[in-house]
């Protein structure tokens, strides 16, 4: 993308003006992976520099105030640069501690621009701003600015900083940061990166390369309209194909327009969850909803263990049956402290048509009140019982059950809870 070579190739001194830039787009263009390759070119084309980067994710928690993205900012800069190490290492040493009094200037002068005095190449790299937190104000702002908007002014003025935020357009960088450079991403942008995608992708899978009749670039040319998350979808789905009736059953379906449903996502996301067996179903949403209503990232392992508890069932090729069957809806990471990886939905266009009536399958619709008010039911029902319920269920309640008890505002379902409120508080369990 020419603006990112203008970004990055930027002259510091001589030519600012695109040093700060703002790549925006609507959603399922591939902005994520758009973001994440210019990470690693970066890296491998600056292995001197400073390279930092943050993916906001919308109410995960450690992925979405602006404090999450300083802290993560500045572990970044020590671990790429060794006096900025040194200097948070002293600081460590003196007992400074970070904490919600401290106002987001401050930290930043202690966390970024104190240890990053001497850096003479830094690159950050902001994705998904239109997720952040933009509501939490910072008190020690004689302007009363939100958080995320100080950090992003912080940043945007120190001369030695190249600033990259990708985003929707909701966003609104240019009032935050009124000299950036804007560029809006559009279908047409990322062709030749959603080819190249494809040709690899074929390249790797023996089942799409076998049952391809033709030519795979030109048909998600043609049926793709530029949304990278739809052509990477469906390949996924291809690819699980066992037979070439099947392969072109599915090529078929994911290509024909819905009568109700016009845009391509949901249009998508229909034809995946409606073709999922009814034997499948029950757990299929049991992943989903708890997936939608959990309060921190949830391991495999974890969601494994909730949906079993839940279900009153196990299933013992659980890790194969989130890779078959759900595996398009989700999107897996390695957990930070390797303990497996860690599972969400796939994105954010799915959590919106899981909870629209109108467009998503009965069987997988979220209404979010009631959905809480099940996860406030279930953690207190395991804390009353802790001595049969696993330890990661136990763990998840013990530490969740009052977010979900917050939550819990649906009329219908708000007697079951306050009974088993009642039977939590009465009985001799977890307190």
């Amino acid at each position: 993308m020419p603006e990112f070579q203008a970004w990055r190739l930027s002259d510091l001194v001589d030519g600012p003006e695109r040093r700060i830039t703002w790549i925006k787009g609507s959603l399922g263009l591939g902005k994520s992976v758009m973001a994440a390759y210019f990470i690693d070119l970066l890296k491998c084309q600056y292995r001197n520099a400073v390279v930092a980067y943050f993916f906001c994710r919308s109410k995960q928690p450690g992925l979405t105030s602006a404090r999450d993205i300083l802290r993560t900012l500045a572990y970044q800069c020590a671990d790429n640069n060794e006096a900025a190490r040194e200097t948070l290492q002293n600081l460590k040493s003196e007992g400074f501690q970070i904490n919600d009094n401290l106002g987001i200037g401050f930290l930043f002068e202690k966390l970024l621009l104190d240890p990053l005095k001497s850096a003479q190449d830094i690159y950050i790299v902001l994705d998904g701003l239109d997720e952040a937190d933009d509501e939490t104000c910072d008190h020690t702002d004689p302007a009363g600015r939100a958080e995320l908007h100080v950090l992003l002014g912080c940043l945007a003025r120190i001369p030695s900083i190249r600033l990259l935020c990708i985003s929707r357009p909701s966003a609104q960088i240019k009032a935050i940061i009124p000299n950036v450079f804007e560029k809006t991403v559009s279908k047409s942008d990322n062709v030749d990166d959603i080819d190249s995608y494809v040709l690899g992708e074929v390249g790797k899978s023996p089942t799409l390369r076998a049952l391809f009749k033709q030519d795979p670039v030109q048909y998600f040319r043609k049926h793709g309209e530029g949304v990278f998350l739809w052509v990477k979808l469906v390949l996924q789905q291809l690819a699980k194909a066992k037979t070439a009736s099947a392969f072109q059953k599915y090529l078929d379906g994911f290509s024909a327009a819905h009568d109700v449903i016009t845009d391509k996502l949901e249009n998508l996301y229909y034809t995946i969850l409606s073709r999922i067996g009814e034997d499948d179903k029950a757990w299929v949403n049991e992943i989903i909803r708890w997936l939608f209503v959990a309060k921190t990232q949830l391991s495999i392992d974890t969601l494994q263990a909730l949906a079993e508890w839940c279900l009153q069932d196990e299933m013992i090729t659980f890790h194969q049956f989130l890779d078959e069957t759900c595996g398009s809806l989700l999107h897996f990471l390695p957990h930070p402290e390797g303990e497996g990886d860690l599972v969400e939905l796939v994105h954010e266009s799915f959590k919106s048509f899981i909870t629209n009536p109108t467009v998503c399958p009965p069987s997988f619709l979220i209404d979010t009140p009631e959905a809480e008010c099940y996860a406030a039911l279930q953690s207190l029902k395991c804390l009353t019982n802790h001595a049969t319920a696993p330890n990661e269920v136990s763990d998840y309640s013990s530490s969740h059950w009052i977010g979900h008890l917050s939550m819990a505002s649906a009329i219908q379902s708000r007697a079951s809870v306050l009974v088993a409120l009642y039977s939590f508080l009465a009985s001799d369990g977890t307190k």
